[in-house]
């Protein structure tokens, strides 16, 4: 009975010895390559719709109760973020200023006026930016997208493949920013319209039911691959139809970006993750 038990452990040993080099490389092997990726930029930022309000009493105008009210909306929106953020990470953050040096960007924003004869409402839908120490691609993080191509710089006639693969399941649009300044939105498309990914999978663009190719061509120079993803749909964008089932935006990136998020279903007491992430790819001729 031993050494029957004893030769059929040794049977078994190259299967067991295989399994630990086998398994890791099947599962983990695109999530360790999608860690190892460091964006060109990524702007990360909580969305959120806040109330303000400012008791009205004195002489003074209505502008003067408005502004009042909305910068009170502000402060509660810095507020949330900052207590979402300690709450969902133990990952070191910073809440910074916008372009123009306000750390509340205000995307859109409702005035139901004087309430009750005793105070002025409103209510925005706020962006707050903030950046982490580091970009970790761990499912407790905050959501994190990368975006990359098997290389930075092509050539003309070669042909380009993006992948992407995000820490927690996501809604993502994926954009092209040619030399020009051209906008074309890649993904969803006219025949691939998948919006949602799962969390740790690799996906490709263009891959199975795609009707283009990225072949490159002139003009040549930086080309921008930009992906903006949330944990809520992302409405669709006023853009036109073109060729093999694409989509372009008629506008400036600024406007993209902004109106890609304005657009977000949120409601009232929600907070929404948002993040973007940039890589760039040199094109030339030779």
């Amino acid at each position: 009975m031993k050494f029957s038990f004893i030769s059929k452990v040794k049977s078994l040993l190259p299967v067991i010895l295989l399994l630990p080099f086998i398994i890791p490389g099947t599962i983990c092997s695109a999530s360790s390559q999608a860690a190892s990726v460091l964006p060109d930029a990524e702007a990360r930022s909580i969305i959120q719709c806040v109330d303000g309000y400012a008791n009205v009493a004195g002489d003074k105008k209505l502008k003067d109760f408005r502004h009042e009210a909305v910068s009170a909306a502000k402060r509660r929106a810095i507020e949330n973020s900052k207590r979402y953020l300690e709450s969902r990470t133990k990952y070191k953050y910073e809440i910074i200023k916008n372009r123009y040096g306000n750390f509340v960007t205000v995307l859109d924003k409702k005035d139901y006026g004087i309430e009750h004869k005793k105070r002025y409402h409103v209510r925005i839908k706020a962006k707050v930016k903030y950046k982490l120490k580091n970009s970790i691609m761990e499912e407790s993080a905050p959501l994190t997208v990368k975006i990359w191509t098997n290389k930075k710089k092509y050539t003309e006639g070669e042909h380009i493949s993006i992948y992407m693969e995000g820490n927690r399941d996501f809604y993502a649009k994926i954009v092209r920013i040619n030399v020009d300044g051209d906008i074309v939105q890649l993904l969803p498309n006219n025949y691939r319209q998948t919006s949602l990914f799962k969390k740790e999978r690799t996906y490709k663009i263009p891959d199975e039911g795609d009707r283009f190719d990225l072949k490159v061509s002139p003009p040549f120079g930086i080309e921008k691959i930009i992906v903006y993803a949330s944990e809520l749909p992302l409405s669709r964008i006023n853009m036109k139809t073109i060729a093999k089932g694409l989509y372009k935006y008629r506008g400036k990136r600024q406007s993209l970006d902004r109106s890609v998020r304005s657009a977000l279903p949120v409601a009232k007491g929600q907070i929404v993750e948002f993040y973007e992430a940039v890589w760039n790819i040199r094109k030339t001729p030779h």
